[in-house]
């Protein structure tokens, strides 16, 4: 069944709060979700206020989020910080929510939320509640909240009188498990979306004797920018007479801190010193493909991340790099790892020590690796396509295979 038949709602909000610019998979998701529903319903996007103004006029995107997530209270204990900002970041959310629902009310209209936090969560089924809204809305969960918040927001919802108006779903059977364990249920699986196969460029023109690798994940200290300069001279030292090619994803998104900040800087210096091309600028979507489709190992090293959000957590470039059938290098113990461990078409570190020796492994082995990467290609776009994803957003229930 085509997604463009499902035309069981008017209308379709996607709110994207961290939505700014160009780069990231925010904008992707929204114009892979747009095309898919295409004549099927009308698709409003909400962004942030400070969204670029070239973006905000060509993608139509309507500013309303303030950036509410990153306020800090000074002279506060940070125990209280955080109970402050919780309360602040729901009550704006109910605020803003509630405006919005008086004037859609009656209206057949789907919200959807693709990454907000719980009490960002809880804002909008408050604002539902008060306005006493026939909206329905669809939260894709993404961390791993506290067990107590959790068990908070499945009380709210239980109290609010809206369960069969609010959907939860998430990308990740790992974080569903978790969040039944909390008390939030139902939780479903939804499919992670990812390159459409008609838009995948070829890497034809590519030098075929040298290996491409390739970093995707941006100037960030959690996704382990500041681990390149090890891997690229580790991996340099061990094949000083092969030809093997780097490409570094390094655009600053977001304001890092002061310390991480100082990281970012000094990596750069050091490619920037050792010629590695580097792509500093968010990419267009064509362009940001072709990058994709050009590489022969796709880098993960994510030796600083907070083990508490992503050990569960999917990756959207994962996900487009086995569509692709990359070879890759992920971190164990966390739901990057597990794929890999099912498609075998790459390899897994435990911890800083072993992460350039497991790149070191994927060059060894990248005939075999990728053998095996291409081989689970179909299983994978099986279980993750889009035209699941508009389907279970839409409403039209059907089981997908856990992950």
């Amino acid at each position: 069944m085509n997604a463009n038949a499902d035309r069981q709602f008017l209308e379709l909000f996607y709110f994207e709060p961290a939505l700014k610019e160009i780069g990231g998979h925010y904008l992707e998701t929204f114009l892979t979700v747009s095309d898919y529903c295409c004549g099927s319903c009308a698709i409003t996007l909400f962004g942030s206020v400070d969204v670029q103004e070239n973006i905000r006029k060509r993608y139509q995107i309507i500013p309303f989020f303030i950036n509410v997530r990153d306020k800090k209270y000074k002279f506060i204990p940070s125990s209280a910080n955080r109970i402050l900002s919780f309360i602040r970041k729901r009550n704006y959310f109910a605020g803003v929510f509630a405006k919005l629902l008086r004037e859609k009310k009656g209206e057949d209209v789907v919200l959807f939320f693709p990454s907000l936090e719980i009490c960002e969560i809880l804002g909008v089924i408050a604002a539902m509640r008060k306005t006493k809204s026939h909206s329905r809305a669809v939260f894709i969960l993404r961390y791993t909240f506290s067990p107590g918040t959790v068990s908070y927001l499945a009380k709210i919802v239980e109290k609010s009188g809206l369960s069969t108006q609010i959907r939860f779903f998430s990308d990740s059977s790992l974080l569903i498990e978790y969040y039944h364990q909390a008390g939030l249920e139902p939780v479903k699986l939804i499919p992670i979306p990812h390159l459409p196969e008609s838009r995948q460029n070829s890497s034809q023109g590519m030098d075929k004797d040298t290996i491409h690798i390739l970093y995707a994940g941006g100037a960030r200290i959690d996704k382990g920018f500041d681990q390149l300069p090890t891997i690229i001279s580790h991996v340099r030292s061990i094949f000083p007479s092969r030809k093997i090619s780097f490409l570094i994803h390094g655009y600053i998104s977001g304001i890092p801190s002061a310390q991480d900040l100082e990281v970012i800087q000094k990596t750069l210096e050091w490619l920037n010193q050792e010629n590695i091309p580097l792509i500093k600028s968010p990419l267009e979507r064509d362009a940001y493909y072709q990058m994709l489709s050009e590489a022969d190992i796709i880098l993960f090293p994510y030796v600083n991340h907070d083990p508490s959000r992503r050990y569960l957590a999917t990756s959207g470039i994962l996900a487009e790099a086995m569509a692709l059938g990359k070879v890759v290098v992920v971190p164990g113990d966390t739901w990057l790892g597990m794929q890999v461990q099912r498609s075998g078409g790459g390899t897994i570190y435990q911890n800083r020590s072993e992460l350039p020796h497991a790149v070191e492994d994927a060059i060894q082995r990248m005939d075999e690796l990728k053998r095996k990467a291409n081989d689970f290609i179909p299983y994978w776009q099986q279980e993750n396509n889009m035209e699941k994803y508009v389907h279970l957003l839409l409403g039209e229930e059907r089981d997908t295979q856990q992950q």
